[in-house]
């Protein structure tokens, strides 16, 4: 239909399936398509490439008028704009209202043309509940708190039922558990059953999950520095 549209909906409910059928169904139908993501794995997951390479922007939150001269003025720019009819962005939460407000002013720079994004269709595609975005600021601006939110005039679709978990009744409740989680409200009952489940572990080879790679590096040279014996360098040569 061409609309602008924001795919949402929690972690399992089927989004990137969805625009892996939609990128399908442009390529067979031989609309224009551009897939792109707000980071290098997000693109991976979709067979594309990150929206600040695609666009030229690179770690740019903002463009200034000669800035967007100069990358309409780069031929393959100009004429990847140019021939675009539907751009998806992935994990779209993670990307601030500046940057996708800049982006808008360099398509439509680039297609001299007043509509959004240059007239090119937008398929916003993530969760605001998950990851926010990246900047080098304290304050985190979500795109949605930008006026150029209301500007785009985006239909959202939500995708409400879950399958990457089963509704059984572990998997239910785990479910549960997780969404309350996703949304901030967590109850006393999800609370116990969490703290239920800290146990002490009695072994030195379980598993240690961390959630930046700087604890990992640092777990990692403390068990080597607790390794005794003389340590070996291999050298790979090649043939």
């Amino acid at each position: 239909m061409g609309k602008n549209i924001l795919l949402t909906g929690a972690a399992g409910s089927g989004k990137t399936f969805l625009v892996n059928r939609f990128i399908t169904y442009c390529r067979e139908h031989s609309i224009a398509l551009a897939v792109t993501a707000s980071t290098g794995i997000a693109a991976t997951h979709i067979g594309g490439m990150t929206i600040h390479s695609w666009s030229g922007m690179g770690i740019r939150d903002t463009l200034s008028d000669d800035e967007i001269e100069d990358l309409i003025s780069r031929e393959y720019l100009a004429k990847r704009f140019a021939k675009t009819a539907v751009l998806i962005i992935d994990e779209i939460s993670m990307l601030g209202g500046d940057f996708i407000a800049s982006l808008d002013r360099l398509l439509q720079s680039a297609r001299v043309s007043s509509e959004p994004f240059g007239g090119i269709q937008i398929v916003f595609v993530g969760d605001f509940f998950q990851l926010p975005p990246v900047s080098r600021d304290s304050q985190v601006s979500y795109a949605f708190e930008h006026r150029i939110w209301k500007y785009l005039d985006l239909v959202p679709c939500v995708l409400s039922t879950q399958y990457r978990q089963n509704y059984g009744d572990t998997e239910g409740t785990l479910l549960y558990v997780l969404n309350e989680i996703r949304r901030g409200d967590i109850s006393d009952t999800s609370r116990e059953l969490l703290h239920s489940r800290n146990l002490m572990v009695h072994t030195d080879d379980h598993t240690e999950l961390f959630t930046r790679n700087i604890a990992v590096d640092a777990y990692n040279a403390d068990r080597l520095a607790e390794l005794f014996g003389e340590e070996y360098t291999y050298t790979m040569q090649s043939k």
